[in-house]
């Protein structure tokens, strides 16, 4: 850890380098909650200052050892494509855009060729997501999947059976 060669209290006294004892006193103190580089910082600057304190702080705080035996690592994201369809509508992404103008567009793509169907919707009711759905259908065919987030029209009770009805597997992206 390298000290600074004088040290300045908020009312404005100066340490100079023979009070190394000072600096790694107060790095001590700011840090010993052990509540990380953020709060340390914020604890020290509230208190004293001197040129590279923060640089000082986040050192004190990646060499503490009950901080990294702590630190909590986000959980492991694995990135899983979806595996490939093996034919033109066989899984289906719905999604909505707008509003625009008070109106919302119903998109559904095609997994296996990117085709992409646009349909002006009035609302973003369950019942007006079947009939454009319905109309797909009846163009296209049935889908074996249709993948979805999870809004309340497509989460729905009515939509739910309505895809139970005509044996299309319903799931839902992450929300």
């Amino acid at each position: 850890m390298s000290y600074p060669s004088s040290v300045t209290a908020l009312s404005g006294t100066t340490a100079s380098s023979t009070h190394q004892a000072f600096v790694s006193r107060v790095l001590q103190l700011v840090h010993s909650t052990h509540l990380g580089e953020t709060f340390s910082k914020s604890v020290a600057r509230s208190s004293v200052w001197w040129p590279g304190i923060d640089e000082d702080v986040r050192n004190t705080v990646r060499q503490c050892v009950a901080c990294q035996l702590a630190a909590s690592s986000p959980p492991r994201t694995y990135i899983s494509p979806w595996p490939a369809p093996n034919s033109a509508w066989e899984r289906i992404h719905l999604d909505y855009t707008g509003p625009v103008d008070g109106k919302n567009d119903l998109l559904a793509v095609d997994a296996f060729s990117g085709w992409l169907v646009i349909k002006l919707v009035p609302n973003l009711s369950a019942t007006t997501l079947i009939i454009h759905v319905r109309y797909m259908f009846a163009e296209y065919g049935l889908p074996e999947v249709i993948l979805s987030d999870n809004g309340r029209q497509s989460a729905s009770t009515e939509s739910e059976n309505f895809l139970e009805l005509n044996g299309v597997k319903h799931l839902f992206s992450p929300p």
